[in-house]
This record gives structure tokens, sequence and C-alpha cells, in this order.
């Protein structure tokens, strides 16, 4: 275990496989994830498809660090790049685009364990779900043909709330496996 980046989850196992049916279904050969932490997505993606390349983002360099450690570890250190920087700053605009970001609302109370965590990696705003609509208005901008994202299980409102004021009707939710919702797709 590493110190600077989240400890990868059951439900982290359920995103990279919503993101792999989309790379299948599009036949995308490019891919970025926002907020790669320990690169376990970007990993498992490049070790699923071997087709792709993918650029992953994160703002901690301890993260890209650990990251970078990950991809040379399982042998796909060539298929990832990975960039310092903020969202897609600087970043060609993906055709998939995958994150599990901080989704956490600063005023929840978490367990003691989960708070060893890096607060940077949790804690996504006062709401907690402001990085997963700028994300969001991210994939729109850019035209990805898909996103794939990890959220909070008591945040399904607010993102469909905003999904229809920014007229966006291409999307689905998912539930991890104690039947939370964890997750939502858009379709571009």
């Amino acid at each position: 275990m590493h110190e600077g980046v989240l400890v990868p989850r059951p439900e982290t196992e359920m995103l990279v496989d919503k993101t792999a049916e989309l790379v299948k279904k599009y036949n995308a050969r490019r891919v970025a994830e926002v907020g790669t932490g320990s690169g376990v997505i970007s990993v498992m993606l490049a070790l699923l498809l071997p087709k792709i390349s993918i650029n992953a983002t994160d703002i901690s360099p301890k993260a890209i660090e650990l990251a970078k450690l990950n991809a040379r570890k399982f042998g796909v250190e060539e298929r990832i790049r990975f960039h310092l920087t903020s969202y897609l700053d600087g970043i060609e605009p993906p055709q998939i685009l995958v994150s599990n970001p901080p989704y956490v609302s600063k005023k929840e109370e978490l367990e003691k364990h989960v708070l060893n965590e890096p607060h940077a990696a949790l804690f996504g705003g006062e709401q907690g779900d402001e990085m997963l609509k700028d994300i969001i208005l991210l994939s729109k901008k850019l035209g990805v043909l898909a996103l794939a994202c990890e959220m909070g299980y008591d945040q399904r409102q607010s993102i469909k709330s905003f999904f229809e004021d920014n007229k966006i009707e291409n999307y689905s939710f998912y539930q991890d496996l104690s039947g939370l919702d964890r997750g939502f797709i858009m379709k571009g």
C-alpha cells in the first residue's frame, strides 16, 4: 500500500468492466482517465484491451509516480501516457473517458480508516459532486463517444438533474454489488 492514492475497491472493477464494454461497443482506440491515482483503472484497461492507447491524468505527483510504477510492473507502460495535469488539460480528446474522481461531500462524516486516505482523492467539493459535473461538461464539450464515472451512492438525483438541466439525454446509472447506485454512463 502506498500513501497518496486511494485503495482500489470492488466498485473500481465494475467501472473497468463498464469502460471495457464501451471501448468494444464503439471500437474505440483512444481512452483517457481523469484522476488516475494508483493507475489501476488504466492498467486494467490496457491489460484487457491491447489495441487501445490511454492518456491518464492526475494532479498529484505521488499518484503519477505510483501509476507509472504499476504500469511498468504489469508491462503496459508503453501504452499508457501519464500526465501531471488537471482534468484533460493539454491532452488530445479521447473517444472514451473514464473517471473515479473525488466525490465525497466535505460535510460527510467518514469512518476513521477511510480518513487515512488522501483527502484530495476523497473530497469532491462542498456537495461532493462538483468534479463529476465538471467531467460531464468536459465530456460534452469534447464530444467523447462515452463517459463512464463512479459516483457516490447518494448522488443519483443530483447527477440526473444535472443531465436534464444540461439537455443530456443519453445516460444511464448502474448499481454496485450491494444494490446501491454507484456510477453512470453518458453517451455522446
